[in-house]
């Protein structure tokens, strides 16, 4: 009788606990996942992105959001896509992330970008999407943190990635550019 009460106790603490993370996730999303504050400069922004694009090999840019994991985040979403010609947007919404991608993260949040070609990474979520979209080159640049107020253990990153479909890896000028338009991103995060 005993044990019966205690397996009892028990799934009503983790119920609750799910609950409540479930809970705080979709209040931290609807604060984490707001363009407000990029309405008033969206627009300069937006037209150094075309011009990076029409003189550069950059072909693909996201904005992404991870979150809900102070030190390993547990799922992405892409918030803003832009993709040059004829590609699709793909639908990256709540995307669970492998270790290699939460590492990727962590990588960018300490140093503030990562520049990669796809071949030389390991088999992982970041190399099969990079596949799948024919992509080779990619820059990933951090842009924000920040911490739910009333649950400090949810946490959202914000980020972007630079990328192109061409052999020829990202030379400094182009890294150069990305990094001014990361910049001004920065500032309306």
């Amino acid at each position: 009788m005993c044990v019966t009460a205690f397996a009892g106790v028990c799934a009503a603490r983790r119920a609750k606990r799910e609950r409540d993370q479930a809970k705080n996730e979709m209040g931290f999303q609807k604060a984490a996942l707001s363009f407000t504050d990029f309405v008033g400069e969206w627009g300069e922004i937006e037209k150094e992105l075309h011009s990076l694009v029409k003189e550069t090999d950059i072909d693909r840019f996201l904005i992404l959001r991870a979150w809900n994991g102070t030190l390993k985040p547990k799922w992405t979403t892409a918030v803003y896509q832009y993709r040059e010609g004829s590609q699709e947007p793909r639908s990256y919404i709540h995307f669970e992330l492998d270790d290699d991608y939460a590492f990727r993260l962590s990588q960018i949040i300490s140093t503030g970008s990562l520049v990669f070609a796809v071949e030389e990474i390991p088999d992982s979520y970041v190399r099969q999407i990079y596949n799948a979209e024919g992509v080779k080159h990619s820059a990933w640049f951090f842009l924000s943190r920040k911490e739910l107020e009333t649950n400090k253990d949810c946490v959202a990153i914000s980020y972007c990635s630079f990328a192109t479909h061409s052999d020829e890896q990202l030379d400094e000028n182009t890294l150069t550019r990305c990094r001014i338009l990361v910049s001004r991103l920065k500032s309306l995060a």
